[in-house]
């Protein structure tokens, strides 16, 4: 029914404006992610967009998955994680600076702490030490209304590498 709230409790803290879904505004523990967080992100990665963006398994993973690493190993990533166990990893964000713009390749978020502001909160904390994002390469349903709020232009993956390449040639 339109309009109807969700049934999970709303969070005391407060709404996210406009919404209908709570905010959650609970502490939250932030640091970049580390070699034993790779593993985690590629394989969250490579499941969630394959889910949400309705490829094929038919060689998705031979194809994707050496793009989803080589981004892994080469830009920045930003945790949320539990604020007493910084080993929990609530949601990441894998995202770079080129030619003075904020790139953002993915934002993931566990499924319980979806739809609680949580994305739009670590957009939020990336921005503020960078500057606002520009571009994000891997877009998905959710990704898209969020980028569209940030007015953020969606460019594919083979985009950023051109544009990646044409700064390194310049150096």
């Amino acid at each position: 029914m339109p309009g109807m709230l969700r049934q999970n409790p709303p969070s005391p803290q407060g709404w996210i404006e406009g919404k209908l879904t709570p905010a959650f505004n609970g502490p939250i523990g932030v640091r970049s992610a580390t070699k034993s967080d790779r593993n985690f992100i590629v394989n969250s990665w490579l499941k969630s967009f394959r889910k949400t963006s309705n490829q094929r398994a038919n060689g998705y993973y031979a194809n994707r998955g050496p793009i989803v690493v080589d981004l892994v190993e080469r830009c920045a990533s930003t945790l949320f994680v539990d604020p007493e166990e910084n080993t929990t990893i609530w949601a990441w964000c894998v995202w770079e600076v080129l030619a003075d713009a904020l790139i953002v390749h993915y934002v993931y978020v566990r499924h319980l702490f979806r739809r609680n502001g949580i994305a739009w909160r670590l957009l939020r904390t990336i921005e503020a030490d960078n500057g606002l994002v520009e571009y994000h390469t891997h877009e998905t349903p959710v990704g898209a209304m969020i980028a569209s709020k940030l007015k953020s232009t969606h460019m594919p993956i083979r985009w950023a590498n051109t544009w990646k390449a044409a700064e390194e040639r310049a150096k």
